[in-house]
């Protein structure tokens, strides 16, 4: 029997605990260092995994974030697709075409391992071939986004399939280098490199790296220095270990100290297969919201030179291990259906990404308060750089180990940083919303399990999973500009050992958004329908949720399937038990109640 629950979210006054946010310095730009992530196919038919449905649904979920919340995706093998034994370049790229074709289509960015098991690729030559080819296939405004990069960790066996000597190695990056130059001169874009994707372990057990980097200072093939660094746990030990390694290759290599770095690999344990508990809950999203904001103030203070980090989590989970490995979603495939099929559902990491995409485009110092009322607090404050008022901060609650005290006061407050208030006019109206995510309550493994961790999940079990998937709101309301503070529930917070709450407010005078575009269906069963859309980008996120409403066919009324729910992804999966044929129409609502345009109907 499913265990169902419901959770009351009525505002339940409990203390005034006020959290007090001093910033003496001034905002910087906030780049959007953070939104990349990296896919590895598993099995031995690579050219099936990456054109399996699985795997585009990956990716198409995966680009469904607002404001482009995870921007680019970094593939290993991916060359693999190119099928050197075809003279014709239609049936030489077919595979690569209709990978990339999705990849475009959901406007997400390639991160181009140039590493394949094709011993036949002539890497001068095709690389020349692939930019070329796709630069006129999608227009250079997209190519020239890609982020082109040698080999992944070259100095490892499980990846040196080609048995790469220490001049194979250089010959291969001599290669690539041609490759580039030749394109860039042909479609006058100055394409970049970036490498060595390395561990930098031993000299003597990772030479290719070491020497690439040593020939960099008398000539260097790269625009920007890649490593990977992962941590022993925490966020903290991520930029320790980052830093560490920039200073002592910037130390070594003189050179280096004016490049820019980038850790492909930031994540807060090595392997990804390895089931762990904390990958599946609020917790994994916390940590990877705190390595940002960590990475964020290193960059802020001009500790380092940093263009960027990634998280290594778009892979596939498999069964039984559908929520523990380090994946954005869960996957379950329903080998006891009619036909076959696989479901995905959001884990909390993924909502967290989608809580840092609302960020703004300028933002302060990370704070971190070690010790208030049994919790640490670490948390950012961004604004717009628009002329409207716009407030958005992301905070990360964790268990502190001091026994939370009761006392007699109402709520907890956020306090407006005073550097923020003098945009402020006490004249205006400011409209607020406080999102979720908290341990247990909007954590779909947890209640999973709670229902006995079933290997296929029926539909309504599902449904209920699906809920949980996405923050919850938690306050939403309006206020006078005289008033610098924003109330939440501290019940929540008390509640829950760890949590992930972003609070916006916006002037009530920001122009309404604008009409969603790009919306597809893709069928999932005879009576479930996946719909993703897209919308624009906005340096002040006002929007709150989606509306998605369905026609059956042969009727005339229009139904609102997302009524009562929050939707803040755009994406959104429909089962009903008649039919799912039909015509669907989506609009956003703003944080003010107004709606957008609908989109053009789609049907199915």
């Amino acid at each position: 029997m499913w265990i169902r629950r419901t959770f009351n979210l009525n505002f339940i006054m409990f203390g005034i605990f006020v959290l007090v946010t001093c910033i003496a310095q001034p905002p910087k730009i906030l780049p959007r260092f953070w939104t990349n992530t990296g896919f590895s196919p598993i099995g031995n038919e690579i050219e099936k995994v990456f054109l399996s449905n699985d795997t585009l649904t990956n990716i198409e979920l995966i680009s469904s974030l607002p404001n482009n919340g995870l921007n680019s995706i970094r593939i290993h093998w991916i060359l693999d697709l190119v099928n050197t034994e075809i003279p014709s370049n239609e049936q030489k790229f077919k595979d690569l075409d209709k990978f990339l074709d999705v990849l475009i289509s959901s406007g997400l960015e390639l991160g181009l391992e140039l590493m394949s098991h094709n011993k036949n690729l002539n890497w001068n030559h095709d690389i020349y071939q692939i930019l070329c080819r796709y630069s006129r296939r999608y227009g250079i405004n997209v190519t020239s986004h890609w982020k082109l990069e040698t080999w992944n960790e070259p100095d490892l066996k499980t990846y040196n399939v080609l048995n790469f000597t220490l001049n194979d190695y250089l010959k291969y990056i001599d290669d690539i280098q041609t490759g580039i130059k030749r394109a860039s001169n042909e479609l006058k874009f100055d394409f970049k490199l970036r490498g060595p994707a390395g561990l930098f372990k031993s000299r003597e057990t990772h030479e290719f790296c070491w020497q690439i980097l040593e020939n960099c200072e008398k000539r260097c093939p790269f625009n920007v220095i890649t490593f990977h660094r992962k941590g022993n746990g925490t966020s903290e030990s991520i930029l320790s270990e980052g830093v560490s390694l920039i200073v002592e290759l910037s130390n070594k290599f003189p050179k280096l100290s004016h490049m820019k770095f980038s850790n492909d690999e930031a994540d807060p344990i090595a392997i990804w297969s390895i089931p762990r508990e904390m990958q599946a809950s609020v917790g994994y999203a916390a940590t990877l919201v705190e390595t940002v904001l960590l990475h964020w103030t290193a960059m802020y203070q001009n500790l380092i030179n940093l263009e960027s980090i990634s998280h290594d989590n778009a892979f596939l989970s498999y069964y039984p291990h559908q929520f523990t490995q380090r994946t954005l979603l869960a996957r379950f495939q329903m080998n006891n259906s009619v036909p076959r099929h696989t479901q995905f559902i959001q884990k909390p990491v993924f909502a967290a990404l989608g809580l840092l995409s609302n960020l703004g485009a300028l933002g302060f110092d990370t704070q971190i308060k070690r010790e208030w009322h049994g919790k640490k607090v670490t948390y950012l404050s961004t604004i717009g750089n628009g002329s409207y008022f716009y407030l958005s901060t992301i905070m990360v609650f964790r268990q502190s180990g001091t026994k939370f005290k009761e006392n007699n006061d109402k709520n907890f407050e956020f306090q407006i940083p005073s550097e923020i208030k003098c945009k402020l006019q006490e004249n205006s109206t400011i409209w607020f919303i406080v999102e979720g995510l908290l341990q247990h309550l909007n954590d779909p493994y947890y209640f999973w399990k709670l229902n006995g961790s079933p290997s296929y999940p029926n539909s309504s079990l599902r449904a209920d999973l699906r809920k949980l998937q996405t923050p919850i709101l938690l306050n939403h309301g309006k206020q006078n500009g005289s008033k610098h503070f924003f109330e939440i529930p501290f019940h929540f917070l008390r509640e829950s050992n760890t949590s992930v709450l972003l609070i916006r407010a916006c002037d009530e005078n920001i122009p309404r958004s604008h009409q969603v575009f790009n919306v597809r269906l893709r069928k999932i069963t005879s009576n479930e329908i996946l719909l993703l859309w897209s919308d624009k980008n906005y340096t002040e996120r006002c929007i709150m949720t989606y509306q998605i409403y369905f026609r059956p066919l042969k009727v005339k009324k229009w139904i609102d399937v997302t009524r009562n729910l929050h939707v803040p992804f755009m994406n959104f999966q429909f089962q009903d038990k008649e039919s799912i044929e039909g015509c669907f129409k989506i609009r956003s609502i703003d944080i003010m109640m107004r709606k957008s345009h609908f989109s053009h109907i789609t049907c199915i």
